[in-house]
């Protein structure tokens, strides 16, 4: 299976500390052993970076830990990136699929499986990426089951 890992499996499945960090992390265990092709997108590492680097805990995870622990992901997912012309055609068609405010970040990640040919996303989240797929490919999985 081709799977996407959006950001909230990649924070939840890295960070040891998260609820739900059991559950997420079994994903990148498939992918660090093969049973999956697992991809995130280059801005789902941002947003695994900003998420990571700054949890309002104490003591926060060190940023270079955090670069460290993606470094270490990076190894067994692959990363897909939009270009200029993607960005453009998804901000296009956000307004219609309903993707506003920060749903557009979760909108990107949909794009960016599509065109990696994505037989699922893998997310926390998957009732709001079920809603902007609005029943088209691909199969929404909800990390946490």
């Amino acid at each position: 299976m081709i799977a996407f890992l959006d950001s909230s499996t990649l924070v939840a499945g890295l960070w040891s500390g998260h609820t739900r960090h059991a559950k997420a992390s079994r994903w990148l265990v498939k992918a660090k052993q093969g049973e999956i092709r697992a991809l995130t997108s280059a801005h789902g590492i941002a947003e695994t970076y900003a998420v990571l680097s700054g949890l309002p805990i104490a003591p926060r995870l060190h940023p270079t830990l955090v670069r460290q622990a993606i470094d270490d992901a990076l190894t067994y997912v692959e990363l897909a990136a939009l270009t200029r012309e993607d960005y453009a055609r998804a901000i296009a068609d956000a307004p219609d699929v309903g993707a506003i405010g920060g749903a557009v970040y979760d909108y990107l990640h949909i794009v960016v499986a599509r065109q990696a040919a994505c037989e699922a996303i893998i997310t926390l989240n998957a009732k709001n990426f079920r809603r902007l797929c609005q029943g088209n490919p691909p199969r929404i999985v909800d990390a946490a089951e």
